[in-house]
């Protein structure tokens, strides 16, 4: 008797290999072993990577990026090229621990806001992050209370922070609040 041959597979009355469970030896799946279900995403991943698994199918042979699957982490909202048993959930933003913070989250992103008493003076701020599509980009904004120099006058505005830049900047309307001389620098970029 002659066995068909499906494209690129095994013949379809093959029957499957028996897969023994790295973790275990036991005779299924690394997906289907309660020792590897009771295990935080993290360590699933570590002996995933241990024992030279795909992070996707589980299957030996090669790595994620050259896994032939269709099949993507179930996560809502994800959909990376790893087995969702290995997927980690991680915070979007971090604005610190330097200071006593809250948290809360909304549609625009994660929000904390942070009191600190510094030379005996009481400071609240709010930090928060707005992010949007797939790669991420989380710009953090605090509030901030400016005045120029010598003057009693306070105005309430936003400041970008921007841990990358060497630079600061101000909009031109702010410094004419503030009465402040105002000094070109060769700067080429949207304000």
């Amino acid at each position: 008797m002659q066995s068909e041959m499906v494209a690129g597979g095994p013949p379809a009355n093959a029957t499957p290999p028996i897969v023994n469970c790295p973790l275990c030896t036991g005779q299924y799946r690394l997906s289907k072993c309660e020792l590897m279900k009771a295990k935080s995403p993290e360590e699933r991943k570590s002996l995933v990577r241990q024992v030279r698994l795909c992070d996707n199918c589980f299957a030996s042979g090669h790595m994620a990026m050259d896994c032939r699957s269709k099949m993507r982490c179930q996560v809502n909202g994800c959909g990376w090229k790893h087995h969702t048993m290995l997927h980690v959930q991680k915070k979007k933003y971090d604005c610190g621990s330097d200071w006593g913070e809250t948290g809360t989250s909304t549609a625009s992103g994660p929000s904390k806001t942070r009191t600190s008493t510094v030379s005996g003076a009481r400071e609240t701020g709010q930090c928060s992050a707005t992010c949007s599509g797939k790669n991420n980009v989380c710009l953090r904004t605090v509030p901030v209370i400016v005045r120029g120099k010598g003057e009693l006058d306070q105005i309430m505005t936003n400041a970008l922070l921007d841990p990358g830049s060497d630079v600061t900047l101000c909009d031109v309307s702010l410094m004419d609040k503030l009465q402040l001389n105002k000094a070109s620098s060769p700067y080429s970029g949207p304000v």
